[in-house]
């Protein structure tokens, strides 16, 4: 009787630790805050952006874009664009 729990309980207590760690590590028990960052704009000229990342001044923002629909009516990439934060 010794041998088959432990047979049958060691495995269920390593699927259940790796169970548990993977439920971790998908965020489960993280708790979410919302929070109202400021109004949004939309910036013209930069078809297609993709990744934003704000310069440690906060005076530019670089975005990254590409025209995919170029073959139908071509616009210009822009590589950064200025913006005032506050």
């Amino acid at each position: 009787m010794r041998k088959l729990l432990i047979v049958f309980l060691i495995p269920a207590l390593l699927v259940g630790a790796y169970v548990l760690n993977l439920v971790r590590d998908a965020g489960e028990f993280r708790q979410v805050v919302n929070v109202y960052p400021g109004d949004c704009r939309q910036v013209p000229g930069l078809p297609g952006s993709e990744d934003i990342t704000v310069h440690p001044s906060g005076q530019y923002a670089y975005v990254s874009s590409d025209d995919r629909r170029s073959v139908m009516c071509p616009l210009r990439d822009g590589a950064w664009v200025p913006f005032r934060s506050g």
